[in-house]
């Protein structure tokens, strides 16, 4: 059986996870902006981004509310860390001359294809029966995205 079992799942509990996704955003992103400022913010992001890989294959399994609480901790967290973070790679990998430019086009692609995910997931499950495939495909997404930010590195001046 995949994805949130909702007769296992106390409807409190879904409603209270909304509210939680979001503050542990918030919380990520206060940790991840620290982070971000001792350590190499790359890698702090790339550690974000297994958290959320993490948090949706936790969803894609999850059948009680210990496993949709631990969705909401990891994707919350991880999203928030992650959204603080990439300003600040942007602005190091290529500094403040390009910077509101790459933003620029980077900020409606990311809010098209944010938008378009609950969508593209919908079809999957009319197609399929199921959100195995959307689940996933949003953990290799994660993935190549952890990949590619600790593979690249910033061009010395």
């Amino acid at each position: 059986m995949t994805g949130i079992t909702l007769w296992f799942v106390r409807k409190r509990a879904l409603a209270m996870s909304l509210a939680l996704i979001t503050l542990f955003s918030i919380l990520g992103r206060l940790i991840g902006g620290m982070l971000g400022d001792s350590i190499e913010p790359r890698h702090v992001w790339g550690a974000s981004l297994a958290l959320m890989c993490a948090g949706v294959l936790m969803c894609m399994s999850a059948e009680n509310t210990l496993s949709l609480y631990l969705y909401v901790i990891f994707v919350g967290s991880g999203f928030g860390c992650a959204f603080v973070l990439m300003p600040t790679v942007i602005g190091n990998f290529f500094g403040p001359y390009a910077f509101a430019s790459i933003v620029g086009i980077i900020s409606p692609l990311f809010t098209l294809f944010s938008s378009a995910s609950p969508f593209i997931a919908g079809l999957i499950h009319d197609r399929t029966g199921s959100y195995d495939t959307a689940f996933i495909g949003a953990s290799l997404f994660c993935v190549m995205g952890m990949v590619a930010i600790l593979a690249v590195k910033p061009t010395e001046e």
